[in-house]
């Protein structure tokens, strides 16, 4: 449960009292109130003893909570890293070297983790190692869930199968291992999944779906050509789309970037000459989807249906969404979040693409560093985490 765990406490405490002043006190409701009464006890104290879930299993309650690792020391930076899949780091005195694999947190899908401790004069001790997620020391937690092996003398695996993060949770992991014989220490933490805005990261693949391999040329072609990332493009179609170039949504977002009316109007500033439908503003979303299903609309009735022209489009909005945060008005306000988060204007900008950017600026003007809690941009921080997961992976090759 995380740090929902008070707001399911409240809406359960909520739902029994509304059960319970519906109900009157004659003879069969009285059982009635009995049952839905015993019922709500057990049940908070079901969710009061299991305590909040982590990735790693869940932590009792009744543990004391413990400041976050990254409040007490200096974090280690990660080493240069030529794989891509993996994070390397090493201690000041040189003897003491760590590797995670994956390298960052995936929020996309379920995978696999490996923490792989070496030391050069001893063997690794666990008690010297401490895991930390959002705040709590969980390392028993997570050795009672790790396979442990120890290799060559010197090496030390902890491995995890079918770790699923919350991409809804900030996920701040910290691991610390302190070997207090040979004076090696060494504090990380789990890195976010980087996707830089403009450098060009070429799409290597778009597994798990199943698409035109066009789609992928279209990406690269057009993302280099504009200064985006293309795996920050992918990313946002498989968010977005799950790249059906037929997909439309509630609001009437169409086609592989699910472009909304309001952006279309501004992408159709820059391309002039394409189509858009009349009678898609009046035709209620059921009936729309039933003719973009049978033919009856198609790209050349609407730009957004041609993949080509909906990846250039898309490209063209995080152009702009990228001059709206670059423009000076917003230079003091970025400036209070930088500090906090140093890649705070990309998680601006791909939220701007689903929120829109004033809204997403005023949530930003209300909230300050809490901008992803405010009621405006509610699960920004999901959109966010899963494009820039689905956009580092898809920038390496598959593996």
């Amino acid at each position: 449960r995380g740090r929902d765990e008070d707001n399911n406490d409240r809406e359960l405490m909520l739902w029994c009292t509304r059960e319970l002043s519906t109900l009157n006190r004659n003879s069969f409701e009285s059982r009635m109130l009995n049952k839905v009464l015993i019922t709500c006890i057990f049940t908070l104290l079901f969710y009061a003893c299991s305590g909040p879930h982590t990735p790693f299993g869940p932590i009792h309650s009744l543990k004391p909570h413990k400041a976050g690792i990254e409040a007490q020391v200096t974090l280690t930076k990660p080493l240069q890293n030529p794989s891509k899949r993996q994070s390397h780091y090493k201690s000041e005195q040189g003897d003491l070297l760590v590797s995670m694999s994956p390298g960052q947190i995936t929020y996309h899908k379920s995978s696999e983790l490996e923490l792989n401790i070496m030391t050069r004069h001893r063997m690794p001790d666990l008690k010297h190692l401490r895991l930390n997620y959002e705040g709590r020391d969980i390392t028993q937690t997570m050795l009672q869930q790790a396979q442990v092996s120890f290799q060559s003398g010197d090496q030390l695996i902890l491995h995890f199968d079918n770790i699923r993060f919350p991409a809804k949770q900030a996920n701040k992991i910290f691991f610390s291992f302190d070997e207090s014989i040979s004076e090696s220490k060494l504090h990380l933490e789990y890195m976010q999944p980087g996707c830089p805005f403009t450098e060009i990261k070429p799409v290597q693949h778009i597994n798990p779906f199943q698409s035109n391999f066009e789609f992928v040329q279209y990406i690269n072609e057009y993302g280099k050509a504009n200064q985006i990332n293309p795996s920050l493009v992918a990313g946002l179609i498989a968010q977005e789309s799950s790249f059906n170039p037929k997909a439309i949504s509630w609001a009437k977002a169409i086609g592989l970037t699910q472009i909304t009316p309001l952006a279309a109007d501004e992408i159709q500033k820059t391309f002039r000459d394409w189509p858009r439908h009349p009678s898609i503003s009046k035709t209620p979303v059921p009936i729309l989807k039933y003719q973009i299903i049978r033919g009856h609309l198609t790209p050349e009735d609407d730009f957004r249906l041609n993949p080509s022209h909906s990846i250039q489009g898309g490209i063209e909005f995080l152009k702009y969404l990228k001059s709206y945060w670059d423009a000076p008005r917003n230079h003091k306000l970025l400036s209070k979040l930088t500090d906090n988060d140093p890649y705070i204007q990309n998680k601006l900008m791909i939220a701007s693409y689903n929120f829109g950017p004033a809204r997403v600026r005023l949530a930003v003007v209300e909230s300050e560093h809490n901008w992803v809690k405010n009621q405006r941009t509610l699960g920004a921080r999901y959109y966010y985490n899963r494009i820039q997961s689905f956009c580092h992976d898809f920038s390496l090759p598959p593996g």
